[in-house]
């Protein structure tokens, strides 16, 4: 199904768990949710969300089918739980851009432009983000509430952030229906650009520079025609 990085390898590789008898500890309870989640997610990327079936889960995980069930309904829940996890981690590892960007509120707006746009290509380089994406793609047809929760959680706000942040270089309080667009527009062709170029061979640092910069420059100086729409 896709690229899977050394982490879910690992996860793949652990043992069961291994129930032990009486309540278990805050301590065990965190393990089997950590374990149920690391399970899951492996199979998803490696199998695919279609192949991927509860009973796997169980059976890999070592947990019982009525703790699985107890804390995900279905499939489609445990699923989300685990894309909302990992954007959780992604937002987290980009922190520190993130800070840095808001600490220059007053940045120039293409030399801002280029900076998200380079973060956001080398967050897409990332193995486990490519296998995520790789796999939305993939099963969105059959599946679009997949598709519609990495737009929702992954996309979206990347676009939300882009929109206000023009809206701001306008003198606007908050994105108006053509800044989102913009935005829209922006951080798809980002995504387009390096989902067809590391489809046949591997994206450098300096292509991604290439391509931000490109894109900060095409939407700054179409900003006339932007507007006026």
């Amino acid at each position: 199904m896709g690229a899977i990085d050394d982490g879910a390898r690992l996860n793949m590789e652990k043992a069961p768990f291994t129930a032990r008898r009486g309540r278990p500890s805050a301590a065990q309870l965190a393990a089997i949710s950590d374990t149920i989640l690391s399970t899951a997610q492996a199979l998803f990327l490696s199998q695919g969300y279609a192949n991927t079936s509860m009973e796997a889960i169980v059976a890999a995980s070592g947990v019982s089918k009525a703790t699985l069930y107890a804390r995900y309904a279905n499939k489609h829940e445990l699923f989300q739980a685990i894309v909302e996890a990992r954007i959780q981690a992604w937002q987290a590892a980009a922190a520190a851009d993130s800070a840095a960007e808001d600490e220059r509120p007053d940045q120039d707006i293409a030399a801002w432009l280029r900076h998200r746009a380079v973060s956001m290509l080398r967050a897409l380089r990332q193995p486990e983000i490519r296998a995520f994406d790789h796999l939305v793609v993939s099963e969105g047809p059959r599946f679009p509430e997949l598709a519609r929760l990495f737009h929702e959680m992954g996309y979206m706000l990347n676009v939300r952030t882009i929109a206000t942040r023009l809206s701001r270089a306008e003198g606007q309080a908050s994105p108006t229906e053509q800044t989102l667009l913009a935005a829209k527009l922006f951080a798809s062709g980002l995504v387009g650009w390096i989902r067809q170029e590391s489809g046949v061979d591997e994206v450098t640092d300096a292509a991604c520079e290439a391509a931000a910069d490109m894109m900060a420059r095409l939407l700054i100086d179409g900003q006339s025609a932007w507007r006026a729409g």
